[in-house]
């Protein structure tokens, strides 16, 4: 179990291809998920959060999202990435304040790498 004060996040699902955790509201609720998927021979995974949207604004995402990378990268020593939608204004903040920087865009995707060399 990862984090503190108003949520917390529990691994729930560890298999080859995903690993994935559940997300708690300071009320016991849980208001999301995230997940490691797509992981690449070059030791990279791409991490990916969705938060009910009634739990939106409250700095759940961010908070749980900069969780499991610090654990991705230093307990499995994973090498991130994360896209979002470019209309996805409210995930791009997130992603970016969670120490991940664009490498690249197209017609529908932004692609992050946490601590990218640009």
């Amino acid at each position: 179990m990862y984090g503190a004060g108003k949520y917390y996040v529990w691994k729930t699902t560890d298999c080859d291809e995903l690993k994935g955790w559940q997300i708690f509201g300071e009320d016991g609720k849980m208001i999301g998920e995230g997940i490691l998927w797509n992981f690449g021979a070059d030791g990279s995974a791409e991490l990916g959060c969705r938060i009910l949207p009634e739990y939106h604004g409250n700095g759940y995402g961010k908070k749980a999202f900069g969780a499991i990378a610090d654990f991705a990268e230093k307990s499995l020593n994973l090498k991130l990435w994360a896209r979002c939608f470019r209309q996805n204004k409210s995930s791009e903040k997130m992603i970016l304040a969670s120490g991940f920087e664009e490498f690249k865009s197209d017609d529908t995707f932004h692609y992050f790498e946490r601590n990218a060399k640009i």
